[in-house]
């Protein structure tokens, strides 16, 4: 077995077990993951600057039975190996793939927010509502869930007020490339004159070891 071989059998064996009673179904489950729609996307690729080269918009599924509440980024050796190949005719999907949109529970414009947990997949083709923050600054975004825009730097409040209300990133200067490390922050900028964080505990927690870990 190749290196791709075992590769791809790891990645397998992480998202899905197969259905005990060994039956096939010739339709799609409610559980099948099944391509994202021109609908949701073309709103999407124009609020965020989805750049149409490079982004990935084949490697996004929603759930089948679903209302299409969350978008998944799926690696290219699970799409191919696993959905394109019919494997869910056989098995359940248990999970596969990462929160790269989440439907939106608040107003604006478009019905999908960045999901922290797949942003380094998202950030680096977005050429809109992307901004770079210095280290005080981004510190400051997770410094509480609501923070007050007034109280940041004048740089990083001239770039947040020219947004609309909606969802937003923030990168850390000096690693805007870099997104392997994932210095980068999901935000919504509020009609009040705030910024919310989209961000769970743990992963804040992620983002602090991080940092110290660069500061030393």
């Amino acid at each position: 077995m190749t290196d791709v071989e075992q590769k791809v059998k790891r990645e397998m064996k992480r998202t899905f077990i197969e259905e005990k009673d060994g039956r096939k179904s010739k339709t799609i489950g409610k559980d099948d993951f099944v391509p994202v729609s021109r609908e949701i996307f073309e709103p999407l690729k124009e609020y965020y600057g989805l750049d149409d080269e490079n982004f990935k918009f084949g490697q996004y599924f929603v759930r089948a039975g679903g209302d299409s509440k969350v978008l998944y980024f799926v690696t290219n050796s699970i799409k191919t190996h696993l959905i394109d190949k019919g494997i869910q005719e056989k098995v359940t999907v248990i999970n596969t793939g990462l929160k790269g949109f989440v439907r939106n529970n608040k107003e604006c414009e478009v019905g999908y927010r960045v999901a922290q947990e797949g942003v380094h997949f998202v950030a680096p083709h977005m050429t809109k509502r992307k901004i770079s923050a210095n280290l005080k600054d981004f510190e400051l975004c997770l410094s509480a869930p609501s923070v007050q825009i007034k109280d940041f730097s004048d740089e990083f409040i001239a770039k947040t007020r020219k947004l609309t209300m909606g969802s937003f990133v923030v990168t850390l200067e000096g690693f805007e490339n870099d997104y392997l490390k994932k210095l980068v922050i999901c935000l919504w900028k509020c009609r009040s004159d705030t910024i919310n964080y989209l961000v769970t505990q743990a992963e804040i927690d992620g983002i602090r070891s991080k940092i110290r870990s660069i500061a030393k």
